[in-house]
């Protein structure tokens, strides 16, 4: 291959991409929300459980919480750690997607989940699925609007440690 040849397809096909955002999450909330892109957190290693999942929208705000409650590999809560996931946005298609690794159980089906956001502002429509050859649970909430997503860990002592996903309407 000619040095020619090698320039120009370095330049014409680098030129067509725009970098993703990736951050990692923390341990509490930042305010670090991302329009496009994957924020991923928590431990890998070892399995574990998804005990269930609570929603609460703040209107003043315009800020939907999701929390996901997690559990040890027998289904008890899991304590000062959280286990591994990605939430990844998709602007273009006005979706969010949370994927759980390791995950054995989940105490949230997928009629759980629809009852979940069905009085939700942001979100139209979900999905949920599990794939039984790598543990990973996959949510996919369809969104009714454009919004910002910061996800964030709450490890906890007392209580199951979580994921927390905060959509914020974007104005």
């Amino acid at each position: 291959m000619s040095i020619r040849s090698l320039i120009f397809i370095v330049f014409f096909t680098s030129q067509g991409y725009a970098a993703i955002d990736h951050i990692i999450a923390k341990d509490s909330k930042k305010n670090q929300y991302i329009e496009y892109g994957t924020i991923s957190g928590g431990e890998s290693g070892g399995s574990h459980t998804l005990l269930g999942l609570r929603r609460v929208f703040a209107p003043k705000d315009k800020i939907e919480r999701i929390l996901l409650d997690l559990g040890d590999s027998r289904g008890k809560p899991l304590h000062n750690k959280v286990s591994y996931f990605q939430v990844s946005i998709d602007k273009k298609q006005r979706k969010v997607v949370v994927d759980l690794s390791q995950m054995l159980a989940s105490g949230v089906s997928e009629a759980v989940l629809k009852n979940r956001f069905k009085s939700s502002p942001l979100v139209k429509d979900t999905k949920i699925s599990y794939d039984p050859q790598d543990n990973t649970i996959t949510m996919q909430l369809f969104l009714k609007k454009n919004v910002q997503v910061e996800a964030f860990t709450l490890p906890a002592k007392n209580k199951p440690s979580c994921i927390v996903i905060d959509l914020k309407e974007k104005t």
